[in-house]
């Protein structure tokens, strides 16, 4: 892992080998309709929880929160869309924010 990106994950609260349990965000969203493929998961079951403040990107600052039930609770049209459409499983894991909010979701490739 790159050093400015490990340094910025730890700052946020993330450590090497951290573990916690996505179910709160997955169970609430499965309700909606939403599926959670293995990517996910995994990615939520490490960073779940976190958020990354202070990002600079073409001299905006931004911010990324690894919490999918606050991108995309009350959105599962979308999710549908894009399974119909590509034929995979999206799911939501967080919400990437500079000028204009956007959700963020994961295939399982």
């Amino acid at each position: 892992m790159n050093s400015e990106i490990r340094a910025v994950l730890v700052k946020a609260g993330w450590r090497p080998g951290r573990r916690v349990s996505p179910s709160q965000w997955i169970q609430p969203l499965e309700e909606e309709g939403f599926q959670f493929n293995g990517a996910a998961l995994e990615i939520l079951s490490e960073f779940g929880g976190l958020k990354i403040v202070g990002l600079l990107r073409d001299g905006i600052q931004s911010a990324m929160e690894f919490d999918p039930f606050d991108a995309a609770g009350g959105s599962v049209d979308e999710a549908e869309m894009l399974m119909e459409d590509y034929g995979e499983v999206y799911s939501p894991i967080g919400s990437w924010s500079a000028r204009d909010g956007a959700g963020c979701l994961v295939a399982d490739r």
